[in-house]
């Protein structure tokens, strides 16, 4: 199976300043999402659980909880979903979970 490569040591993402980027309305989004395993949901479904350490843009605040705020991944290119999909392991399963890629129009 293809892995992915390792990812930058977090003092150097840190040293990264953030890139805002404004969507138009009826941009074209993606994501993949668990069908299965331990933490399935659903294709629509923000995540109001957290912060969760293996997820790394998590705007979740201590402690971990259930909270207001909620969060679902998304990206305009396919690859990028496929990278956060799959970061921890760096391994691109396509059995665990049940990964599913969907484009909500």
């Amino acid at each position: 199976m293809p892995k992915l490569p390792d990812p930058p040591a977090p003092h150097v993402l840190a040293g990264i300043a953030p890139d805002p980027y404004i969507l138009r309305a009826g941009s074209e989004l993606w994501r993949v999402y668990a069908r299965g395993g331990r933490h399935s949901r659903g294709w629509n479904t923000f995540r109001s659980y957290g912060p969760v350490k293996t997820m790394r843009f998590d705007h979740h605040e201590e402690p971990v909880r259930e909270q207001d705020r909620k969060i679902l991944y998304g990206a305009s290119r396919i690859p990028i979903c496929i990278a956060e999909f799959f970061q921890m392991g760096r391994m691109i399963d396509r059995d665990r979970s049940e990964p599913w890629l969907v484009g909500p129009a």
